[in-house]
């Protein structure tokens, strides 16, 4: 959907949002700290069009079709051996 990540988790699913630049954490359950990242991403256009290309890289590298397909070939791998 290519839109910043507002995510309320800590844990991998925080690393990998982090890692991919894909948007912001806040604290689980906390409405101050939700409204705080909502802003900080609404008001600096430059800071959301960057989690906009890291969303689009994320989904590149969690793509189904290519995660099934070396998968697949690792299998396939193995199998020959």
């Amino acid at each position: 959907m290519q839109k910043p990540i507002l995510l309320g988790v800590e844990g991998e699913s925080q690393k990998l949002i982090e890692e991919f630049n894909a948007g912001l954490c806040f604290e689980p359950e906390n409405e101050n700290d939700f409204i705080q990242k909502l802003m900080i991403v609404k008001n600096n256009s430059k800071l959301y069009e960057e989690y906009v290309l890291g969303c689009k890289n994320f989904a590149a590298h969690h793509d189904r079709k290519k995660l099934a397909e070396e998968m697949y070939n690792l299998l396939i791998s193995i199998k020959t051996k």
